[in-house]
């Protein structure tokens, strides 16, 4: 992988930071108006309205230091904007606040109690680790992953952050020990579920993500037939907007190639796909691209073109060859 560029989650962001985050969330919600999503172009414009003003400092002053939880908010709205790196950064930040006692001690740092509603204890220290994974796998910066996941929390037993592990285990090509990591994600999902008294019907789907994801590696090492038959089961068993549902359709979608009589079906997959809401920034960069493909294979000239510029927007001008499959993993998800 090429040299990730440093992460400097102490640094203030400039005015001009602030404005081109702006800019750029209002070009995206330009594009999501134009495709009859106003709901989602709404709701990223009020996360970039709400993000410039706690980058600035305001609900506690994010910018110069902040409570834990204005941290955490500041997070979630770079996580659910798909910019990774920047959540990446601040979920960071917040461990060097942590680190230091200056957030999470009952305190604020100067000796008073002042702020004993940001106390953080174990728990809330390995939610805080499994999204600090999300967004580096989904940053494409799995290294970074497994080194925080290492370093702070090596023999957690909570299921979200096993599952994160193995994703970015995935992104590393490590796939016997992706392996070994969803089993004991599943086996701790199902431990946690059964604990708190869910039904086997509700533990099942509960974990049907995590045994998605043991498909997808299935999927890479060349086991088509059996990634595609387990796809099939869950694209029956869950409805269409479940977000296991979804990697299932997309990649039932590029394991059948072009030929001619699944076009019909592979393009209503993708469709269905498309309503999905929980998917990430990246999943829907993977999705788009598929959709492509089967845009060029059915002729859609127009399409294509709108497709294309589509894709290109949401690469940050990268272009995408229209004969490219993408598959969508489980990903990280944050907890």
């Amino acid at each position: 992988l090429p040299q990730p560029p440093a992460l400097t989650p102490e640094a203030p962001v400039s005015p001009e930071d602030l404005h081109e985050a702006l800019e750029t969330a209002t070009r995206r919600a330009a594009s999501l108006l134009a495709r009859g999503r106003a709901a989602e172009a709404s709701a990223l414009l009020k996360a970039a309205e709400a993000l410039a003003v706690l980058r600035a400092g305001g609900s506690g002053g994010a910018a110069g230091g902040g409570k834990a939880a204005t941290l955490q908010l500041v997070a979630q709205v770079e996580y659910q904007m798909g910019d990774y790196v920047a959540a990446a950064a601040t979920y960071e930040r917040l461990f060097v606040g942590i680190d230091s006692g200056a957030i999470g001690g009952g305190g604020n740092g100067d000796g008073s109690d002042d702020d004993d509603d940001d106390e953080l204890d174990d728990d809330d220290r390995m939610e805080l680790c499994t999204n600090l994974a999300a967004a580096y796998v989904n940053a494409d910066l799995p290294r970074r992953a497994l080194a925080v996941v290492e370093r702070r929390f090596p023999r957690s037993h909570l299921y979200e952050l096993l599952f994160n592990r193995a994703c970015a285990l995935i992104a590393c090509g490590e796939f016997a020990e992706a392996r070994q990591g969803l089993a004991r994600a599943e086996q701790a999902a199902r431990q946690s579920m059964e604990e708190d008294g869910l039904s086997a019907e509700q533990i099942e789907t509960g974990c049907i993500i995590i045994r998605t994801t043991s498909a997808y590696v299935d999927q890479l090492c060349g086991n088509e037939a059996a990634a595609k038959a387990f796809y099939e089961s869950v694209a029956q068993a869950v409805p269409e907007s479940h977000h296991a549902a979804a990697v299932a359709c997309n990649n039932i979608v590029l394991l059948r190639g072009g030929g001619s009589h699944d076009l019909f079906d592979s393009w209503k997959r993708i469709r269905s796909v498309d309503k999905v809401k929980s998917l990430t920034a990246r999943q829907r960069r993977a999705v788009g691209l598929n959709k492509l493909s089967l845009l060029v294979l059915t002729g859609k000239e127009k399409q294509v073109t709108e497709a294309v510029a589509k894709i290109r927007a949401g690469m940050g001008g990268a272009g995408a060859g229209a004969g490219a499959g993408a598959e969508v993993s489980g990903d990280g998800g944050a907890g």
